[in-house]
């Protein structure tokens, strides 16, 4: 029942210590505009997550400690600080993009794997992400082109279309044009083409016009209209083609930089007639006049502020009614249209002498339904011609009368409701436009 007095000794228990987890594999950086790509590969073994450090210029050399890291993928954002960089990602994936980085600077990324308290060593790899390339800007090819119709004619020049109540913001009819040219049929109108011209050569540059009647071409200092000066006039016609009628129809050698947009804008006006206008340079590479091809075009600009000069306000694309009357083209064939014409001619002089007024007639009943009446009791049985035109210049019919009654009856029972214009044109008389319309 005795005992001994005892042998006694004491020891410390040591804690269990997990083993460090292992690095992922495969870990790639892809430098991307002020960004990297960074993939890799999750160890095959158990692990809690995967950390990533970011760092400008130099490596790291120590591990982490704890768990207590806030991650941001914004490089500049609020991830935790560690070892001068900043912590970019915690998570469980094999992917992820460091961003707000300095395009052109070497940066270190490690990344680390943990299990429990414990850190891998990490693994490391480097990236220099490049530089935001600004957008490529062409020109499109485009200038736009808006059309008034039935203009009326008092000086027989540009100002006739600039004080018509409609300019510039109510145009008949908007359209694109690929080509500097145009040649039309239609009479008594006006129109105007506003664009930018992008030169692909730096040094001097030539303009000249050819139109019939009146034309004046603008070009500006910049993409700005504001800076926008008179280059080239035609005071009254010219040849298709033709440009040593007038002296003001060729411009100065101007001076324009490859790659910059510079405003162009050009005014016509026509009376009666066929009419045209064509635009043509002499480039620093070509020293014969020729067309301006599309590749040199463009309605807008790289500047996002600045506006498409075609607003969505505006009348809808001109349309096939006017164009059968309306053609866009390169002129590139007939002798004929070579021809220089250096005599002058007075031709609103000769427009204004060669008509007289045009007696008065009356349109009834107006509005219609089905028909209506002319009184032509001052044509003294004159000839005469009788046209009902669209709003948009499309030549709908057209009758002729060489001894016409004094009252003729037109059927217009087969026509829309809708405005139209009844142009009368009496020999050797000024045209006379009347509005009619269509009620059913």
């Amino acid at each position: 029942t005795a005992w001994s007095t005892g042998v006694q000794v004491s020891a410390v228990p040591t804690a269990v210590v997990p083993p460090a987890p292992v690095n992922v594999t495969n870990l790639v950086a892809t430098p991307q505009t002020n960004a990297v790509l960074l993939g890799w590969t999750n160890p095959t073994t158990a692990f809690d997550e995967v950390m990533i450090v970011a760092k400008a210029t130099t490596g790291f050399t120590t591990v982490p400690s704890g768990t207590t890291y806030t991650a941001n993928a914004n490089f500049t954002g609020a991830g935790t600080a560690f070892e001068g960089g900043k912590v970019v990602y915690r998570g469980t994936g094999t992917s992820m993009t460091v961003t707000g980085l300095t395009a052109g600077t070497t940066y270190f990324f490690r990344v680390f794997t943990r299990s429990g308290t414990a850190w891998s060593t990490g693994v490391q790899v480097s990236a220099v992400p490049t530089a935001v390339v600004p957008p490529t800007c062409s020109p499109d090819g485009k200038l736009i082109y808006k059309f008034w119709s039935n203009i009326t004619l008092l000086n027989y020049d540009i100002s006739d279309l600039t004080t018509d109540a409609r300019y510039p913001n109510s145009p008949s009819a908007v359209d694109i044009l690929t080509q500097f040219s145009t040649f039309s049929t239609v009479s008594f109108y006006g129109d105007r083409v506003l664009g930018y011209i992008v030169p692909q050569v730096t040094g001097n540059y030539t303009f000249a016009a050819s139109g019939a009647d009146d034309v004046q071409l603008f070009l500006s200092t910049d993409e700005s209209a504001v800076n926008k000066r008179i280059i080239c006039t035609i005071p009254d016609y010219t040849n298709i083609k033709t440009f040593t009628k007038y002296p003001s129809q060729k411009s100065a050698a101007i001076s324009l930089t490859a790659g910059k947009f510079y405003y162009v804008e050009l005014l016509h006006i026509q009376s009666e007639g066929e009419a045209h206008f064509d635009v043509y340079w002499q480039t620093p590479t070509n020293a014969t006049l020729s067309p301006i091809t599309s590749a040199f075009f463009s309605s807008k600009t790289c500047t996002p502020t600045t506006p498409l000069l075609l607003a969505s306000a505006e009348t809808p694309a001109l349309n096939e009614n006017i164009k059968e009357h309306h053609t866009y083209y390169e002129l590139n064939t007939g002798s004929e249209n070579n021809t220089l014409d250096n005599t002058p001619k007075p031709y609103k002089e000769e427009a204004r002498s060669r008509y007289e007024s045009s007696p008065a007639y009356s349109i009834f009943p107006n509005p219609t339904n089905d028909y209506f009446s002319i009184d032509f009791s001052a044509t003294d049985s004159k000839a005469v011609e009788v046209s009902i035109i669209s709003l948009l210049g499309k030549i709908i019919k057209t009758e002729r009368f060489d001894t016409p009654s004094v009252v003729h009856r037109f059927e217009v029972s087969d026509l829309e409701s809708g405005q139209y214009f009844v142009r009368i044109q009496l020999a050797g008389k000024m045209p006379v436009m009347k509005k009619l319309m269509i009620i059913r």
